[in-house]
């Protein structure tokens, strides 16, 4: 079992930002402080339950599997016939209008 840190101090806050390169104001430095006493309290809890004879599990969600549903063969439509009824053709490929605005 891991060994958490039960308290983080102002000084320890102090550090942190300068090794993140940034300043804490008194403010700041309270409301952490309040936070981090917090998150150790909640730790403390998960570090207090019982996990001998536990597996590790790599997903813990239990998922049953949806599988793709069987392709229905079905008859499609004229590739020619697609094209003469298309309003603007280039080629073998329907041309539509732009919907992406290219102004940058």
């Amino acid at each position: 079992m891991v060994k958490l840190k039960t308290k983080i101090t102002k000084i320890d806050l102090q550090q942190f930002s300068e090794d993140l390169f940034f300043q804490l104001d008194k403010k700041q430095t309270k409301a952490l402080l309040l936070e981090f006493a917090v998150i150790t309290k909640q730790m403390a809890l998960v570090q207090k339950i019982n996990t001998n004879n536990i597996l590790p599990l790599d997903f813990p969600f239990d998922i049953t599997s949806q599988y793709l549903r069987e392709d229905i063969i079905t008859d499609s439509l004229d590739k020619k016939l697609v094209l003469d009824n298309a309003p603007k053709v280039k080629g073998d490929y329907i041309v539509i209008n732009r919907v992406i605005n290219d102004e940058n």
